[in-house]
C-alpha cells in the first residue's frame, strides 16, 4: 500500500526557475561562438614569419574584420616587422 503523505506525484514538484533556464538558453547559443572565432584558412607560425621576413623584408597579407553588420572584409596589408609585446 502507498503512502500519499510522503511520495510526491511528478505535477507537484517545484518549478524550475525561469531566471536559470534562460541562462542555460544563453550558454547554448553563447558556445558555439567561441568555436567560431577560429581562422578557416591556414596560418602561419610566428618563427616561419619571422623567417620569411628575414629572406624578403616584406610579405604580401590580408586581415579580416567586420567593417559594418556581421559580413566579413578582406583587407590587404604589407607585413613589415614581428613585434613582441612583454607586458
Amino acid at each position: 500500500m502507498h503512502d500519499h503523505r510522503t511520495r510526491r506525484c511528478w505535477a507537484q514538484r517545484e518549478p524550475i526557475p525561469v531566471s536559470i533556464l534562460l541562462m542555460a538558453i544563453v550558454a547554448l547559443f553563447a558556445l558555439p561562438a567561441a568555436a567560431q572565432a577560429a581562422p578557416l584558412e591556414p596560418t602561419m607560425s610566428t618563427s616561419a614569419l619571422e623567417a620569411k621576413l628575414e629572406a624578403s623584408q616584406t610579405l604580401p597579407g590580408y586581415f579580416k574584420t567586420v567593417v559594418k553588420g556581421a559580413t566579413i572584409e578582406t583587407i590587404p596589408a604589407t607585413i613589415l616587422a614581428v613585434t613582441v609585446s612583454e607586458a
